[in-house]
Order: C-alpha cells, then sequence, then structure tokens
C-alpha cells in the first residue's frame, strides 16, 4: 500500500506522545479545539502529520 500523507492526533496537553510523533518526523497540521470529551471535561486535540511521498 503507497500511502502519500500520514495524520496522528494527541492531547495538546500530552507532551509525552507530542514529543514522540515530532520525533518521528510529523509535524503540527493544527489544534482541534474542545474536540475530545473525556471524564466531563472537554480536550484541545494536536494533529500533526507528514509527507511520504516527496516529488
Amino acid at each position: 500500500m503507497k500511502l502519500n500523507k500520514i495524520l496522528a492526533a494527541a492531547k495538546s496537553r500530552n507532551i509525552g506522545s507530542k514529543v514522540a510523533l515530532e520525533k518521528a518526523g510529523l509535524q503540527l497540521e493544527g489544534t482541534l479545539r474542545q474536540n475530545r470529551l473525556l471524564q466531563n471535561v472537554y480536550e484541545d486535540v494536536d494533529v500533526k502529520w507528514t509527507i511520504t511521498n516527496r516529488v
């Protein structure tokens, strides 16, 4: 399977996950504000991406 773009998401306050995604080469696409409801609290989610097929 040939992938063109890889996306990943992590809660904005989860520093460890964000660092791991950056080390894997993903960069920030944007932040989804109050996107997930966890334990009656809305959480922001950072979306990161990378392009796999560079021309």
